[in-house]
């Protein structure tokens, strides 16, 4: 028995029609990264949007990232999932990067407001730690989105698109 792997358009398939907004389940590798490579197409082609207009590129951007937050949401999980991992893990990933840029833009706003031209030490060295926090933590999703699926069935879920 071998894990198939799935086309580009079987992905878009999954993804986009069948499971939507699922976050049960597993996600094979193929069903992950096309569809992660589908999204960045897509976010290309708007890029010209910002020569002609640049309110019309950020209403056209903002479209894309709304009707694509949740499948990207789902598929994401269902991937953690297929290594047995929650996909809490991911949420608290963007939690992280969410704190960590309203932090900066505290600092940022406090910085204008006060007339300084700088973060103060303190401020400095927070942001460098909340940086190098989000940099291993994003490494580290990098690195078990790319591993192969966990053989057999898991706490999640079976094996997806396995054959004989």
């Amino acid at each position: 028995m071998y894990q198939r792997r799935l086309t580009f358009g079987e992905s878009l398939k999954v993804v986009l029609g069948e499971k939507y907004c699922n976050f049960k389940g597993r996600a094979s590798r193929s069903e992950y990264w096309w569809f992660y490579l589908f999204s960045i197409i897509l976010s290309s082609c708007a890029m010209p949007l910002r020569f002609i207009s640049q309110n019309a590129y950020l209403v056209v951007l903002g479209i894309m990232y709304v009707a694509l937050v949740l499948p990207t949401l789902g598929v994401t999980i269902r991937r953690l999932h297929d290594i047995g991992k929650s996909g809490w893990w991911y949420i608290g990933l963007l939690l992280i990067g969410f704190l960590w840029s309203m932090a900066v833009g505290i600092m940022v706003g406090i910085s204008a407001v006060t007339g300084s031209q700088g973060f103060s030490p303190v401020g400095g060295i927070l942001f460098g730690v909340c940086l190098v926090v989000m940099l291993v933590l994003a490494v580290v999703m990098i690195v078990w989105l790319c591993k192969p699926s966990q053989p057999g069935e898991n706490k999640y879920g079976q094996e997806p698109y396995m054959e004989n």
